[in-house]
This record gives C-alpha cells, sequence and structure tokens, in this order.
C-alpha cells in the first residue's frame, strides 16, 4: 500500500479537500492520502468527501492546536 503526504496547510476551505480530490484521481484504489490542514472547517469536510466518494477516513486527528491531519484510504 503506497501512502501520498500532502501538506495543506494555509489553504482555505474548500481547497484542501478540493486538491485531496485532485490527488485522489491520480491513484489507485487502495492507496492512502495523509493529508494535513489548518482550515477549521477541515474535519467536517474530509468527512463529507470521503462519505461523497466512498473513501475511508482511516483516521483523523490533531496533532497541534489547529492542525487536523486525515488518513484517507482510496
Amino acid at each position: 500500500m503506497t501512502t501520498h503526504e500532502m501538506d495543506l496547510r494555509g489553504l482555505d476551505c474548500p481547497q484542501p479537500t478540493l486538491e485531496i480530490g485532485v490527488k485522489a484521481s491520480e491513484l489507485d484504489d487502495g492507496e492512502v492520502i495523509v493529508a494535513e490542514a489548518d482550515c477549521s472547517t477541515f474535519p467536517d469536510d474530509v468527512r463529507d468527501w470521503c462519505e461523497k466518494t466512498d473513501s475511508t477516513l482511516i483516521s483523523l486527528v490533531e496533532p497541534e492546536p489547529g492542525v487536523y491531519e486525515a488518513e484517507i484510504q482510496l
């Protein structure tokens, strides 16, 4: 399983999830994206994106205040 890291800090909603969507379109089913974002709506946005795209949100953590890390399996 290949993991792709994305640093999406500094981007405002909805840009982080749009960038995840672009990257996901380049990858195969089963690959993993680990994305970091500091957009306050990112947790809800990434959950919604995963649900709409039938991807699996493996984890969503806040490793430091205001920064969120999502691990998504396509």
